[in-house]
């Protein structure tokens, strides 16, 4: 349940692969070809941009096996403890930093490789103003749908009337919390991205926008361990089976964690 809703919200918000590097992005690739034209600088930006790329595949490999894999394994057993959430997430937001740095190293390597005029033509398109009445838009519409399911499996499940209802209603107060943070996220003043739209941006522009962005993906999980808590405590250990089952089953669909 848990990771495959933090899933979808993330894979809409961020990208699936944490793309937190403009040089992940295939428009930015091509312009990079078409506008740097001297071939041993274009050869050297390559060669950063398939490290980038390993560096990402490698991170999403050991996130849905491991990371992905482990953190099912908590949501279905009954007995499970906050601490072992807070454990496995602790290490996976530290290996998440960890590519975040790898990813600065390798995009500020290729900011030395990029004259000034080549960079204004290579991120014209890809650093634009985020159109955020469509992406809030978007956002609303897939939050129904997810927390939906999720009420509609406690209704399913959950045979004690009572503690039934107590639990959608929980489910709600949960998604107006996430509601909020995704809205503080896009809110985000188009002028925070300002220093990344230079070539000589520094490694504490990225450090700093990120602490952001980290910060959110943490109070979102933060709510959403605290709901599979809530709901376990409101389930008897025979219905967590069945709605820990169909929740994983809704939502958990080989896609991404966070």
């Amino acid at each position: 349940m848990i990771i495959g809703l933090l899933a979808a919200l993330m894979v809409y918000l961020f990208g699936g692969g944490g793309q937190e590097t403009i040089f992940l992005d295939q428009q930015v690739q091509k312009n990079v070809k078409t506008y740097v034209s001297d071939k041993s600088r274009k050869k050297e930006i390559f060669q950063e941009i398939d490290l980038i790329k390993k560096d990402q595949k490698d991170f999403l490999k050991k996130r849905k096996n491991y990371y992905a894999g482990n953190a099912s394994k908590l949501n279905l057993n009954f007995s499970a403890k906050r601490e072992d959430f807070d454990k496995l997430f602790g290490d996976y937001f530290d290996e998440r930093k960890k590519l975040q740095s790898s990813y600065i190293d390798h995009e500020l390597k290729i900011r030395t490789l990029i004259k000034e005029e080549e960079w204004e033509k290579i991120v014209a398109s890809a650093l634009d103003k985020p159109d955020n009445v469509k992406a809030r838009k978007s956002y609303l519409k897939l939050s129904e749908k997810l927390f939906g399911d999720v009420q509609l499996a406690c209704g399913k499940t959950i045979l004690d009337s009572k503690k039934s209802e107590e639990a959608r209603g929980n489910v709600l107060e949960v998604k107006a919390e996430v509601d909020r943070f995704v809205n503080e996220f896009l809110d985000l003043n188009y002028k925070d991205l300002e220093p990344l739209r230079k070539l000589t941006a520094s490694r504490s522009d990225f450090e700093s926008l990120w602490v952001g962005t980290n910060d959110l993906r943490k109070k979102i999980l933060a709510n959403l361990i605290s709901m599979r808590f809530k709901l376990a405590a409101m389930s008897t250990e025979k219905e967590w089976k069945k709605l820990g089952k169909e929740l994983d089953k809704l939502f958990t669909n080989g896609k991404s964690l966070i």
